[in-house]
């Protein structure tokens, strides 16, 4: 399994690769190895019109994708360039999902309970919604979710009047441990407490990792 410590190996192979002028003219010609993520993630962005009326464009199913990634050489290319979300003025989403999901309710549907947790950021300083953002990536592309890491859809910020950071989460019954050592036949209140009880598991570790305990709340449905 992926863990951030393949973060720290990736980068401290480019400084060892790019230690002087030396090196650096080498590693033009120098195949530089890659450290692969558990996941190929994709990235989508939508520019939102705030004053247009028109539900097709302001839809939670409208949205670019732009580039996707599969290691960490190439996610910290894509990071380097693209601008953090301090940066953005207009009002618009972000979103880094798994390969195959899209960022829309409508593909968030499955047999289990499906949503987002949101840290909701009023009036923060540019550095801290910007290193908040990096924390939440490197939580979720380094898989420091643990035994949840399948059920994390992917992670977005939308700006707004404010910003809003989200964890995108699928609890699906037929990764649950509980839910496959009774073949199917647990029954529906206590399954949905069983779904409910790791939903929240998840949100405590994003609390956690991130170190934000206030504004944190969920939106999803079953």
């Amino acid at each position: 399994m992926v863990t951030e410590d393949i973060f720290v190996a990736a980068e401290e192979t480019k400084n060892e690769i790019c230690a002087n002028q030396e090196d650096i003219d080498a590693s033009q010609t120098k195949e530089i190895p890659k450290h692969p993520l558990q996941n190929t993630w994709v990235i989508w962005f939508n520019k939102r019109n705030p004053h247009s009326k028109s539900k097709s464009e302001n839809s939670p199913d409208s949205g670019v994708e732009v580039a996707s990634f599969s290691n960490v050489e190439d996610f910290w290319a894509i990071y380097n360039f693209i601008q953090k979300p301090s940066m953005f003025k207009s009002v618009c989403d972000f979103n880094i999902f798994k390969k195959g999901i899209r960022p829309t309710w409508k593909d968030k549907k499955t047999e289990g309970i499906s949503g987002r947790w949101t840290i909701r950021l009023d009036n923060p300083s540019p550095t801290y919604v910007d290193q908040l953002w990096l924390e939440l990536l490197m939580a979720m592309l380094g898989e420091q979710f643990g035994e949840y890491g399948e059920h994390i859809d992917g992670a977005a910020f939308n700006i707004r009047n404010g910003i809003k950071l989200n964890l995108w989460t699928s609890l699906k019954l037929e990764l649950i441990k509980e839910f496959m050592e009774t073949e199917g036949t647990m029954n529906g209140d206590i399954r949905k407490q069983i779904i409910a009880a790791k939903n929240e598991e998840i949100g405590k570790l994003l609390k956690d990792k991130l170190n934000v305990h206030e504004n944190v709340t969920w939106e999803g449905f079953w």
